[in-house]
């Protein structure tokens, strides 16, 4: 199957190939079989039932979704197309449903789990203290071009929690570029900030999307981003200026720093 799965998606790494195969694995499981048949038969009626009527969304979509890429995968005849057709339609369905849950920011029962005590609100109280620090107030009253990158740290992390405070997106917001370039940036529209986002699970079924800030985030980010780019511009000027490493590409800022960042004092390790 793992062979099928790579001659049907050339572009796929090679732990995508792995997470789809074992995904097919457990789809196969349901219908009693412990190894991927070479053939399009087991995926039948009983499984597309099985498969509609799991407890949670996530699986149905997660176990459809591996339908399909198994189906690509054998050899495309008209029972196969015909299955294809079928299993599309359903993806597409339950891809909305999915959607629409997390666009009303309702957590899957992991995230409701791992969520912090007080939900949003405890989000919401943290931004409100970091923007209260010092260090933030400071850099607040600069020039943006006055700033350090220990200061734009800060600034970010603030960021940060405000964005998180208001939006359940999900991803790594430094990956969201501060002009329309790449796949997912940020762009302004009238007054409003938004969010593109055209690098997405179901990006194949539902095209890009483009969603709009909450009115706390597009304040915070009419503050912070004109440091943003005024640091921007003097990594690229000075590409190891104080707080910049070897690795970093100043000419590719995000909008915000990446989850993984160093504070820019830390030690190397």
């Amino acid at each position: 199957m793992r062979a099928l799965l790579q001659k049907s998606c050339k572009s796929c790494t090679a732990s995508s190939i792995e997470t789809y195969y074992y995904t097919i694995r457990s789809l196969a499981k349901l219908v009693g079989r412990d190894e991927v048949p070479l053939d399009d038969r087991w995926i039948n009626d009983t499984l597309f039932e099985r498969v509609t009527n799991q407890p949670k969304i996530t699986s149905s979509k997660n176990l459809a979704v591996a339908a399909l890429k198994a189906l690509r995968a054998y050899t495309q005849g008209a029972r196969v197309k015909k299955k294809l057709e079928k299993w599309g339609k359903f993806v597409t369905k339950v891809s909305e449903k999915y959607s629409k849950v997390r666009n009303k920011q309702e957590r899957t029962t992991r995230e409701t789990k791992n969520w912090p005590k007080g939900g949003y609100d405890a989000i919401k109280k943290l931004a409100d203290r970091l923007y209260k620090e010092p260090v933030v107030q400071g850099a607040l009253r600069k020039a943006p071009a006055r700033v350090s990158f220990t200061e734009l740290w800060y600034l970010g992390r603030w960021l940060t929690f405000v964005f998180y405070s208001r939006h359940a997106l999900r991803g790594d917001l430094a990956d969201l570029q501060i002009r329309k370039k790449g796949q997912n940036y940020l762009y302004k529209k009238g007054a409003k900030w938004r969010v593109h986002v055209g690098e997405h699970k179901t990006v194949k079924s539902h095209g890009a999307i483009d969603i709009d800030l909450h009115e706390d985030v597009s304040k915070a980010l009419n503050q912070v981003l004109p440091y943003v780019r005024a640091k921007k511009h003097e990594a690229v000027r000075q590409p190891h200026a104080a707080g910049r490493h070897d690795e970093d590409d100043p000419r590719d800022y995000g909008a915000l720093p990446r989850e993984t960042d160093r504070h820019p004092d830390a030690a190397r390790p």
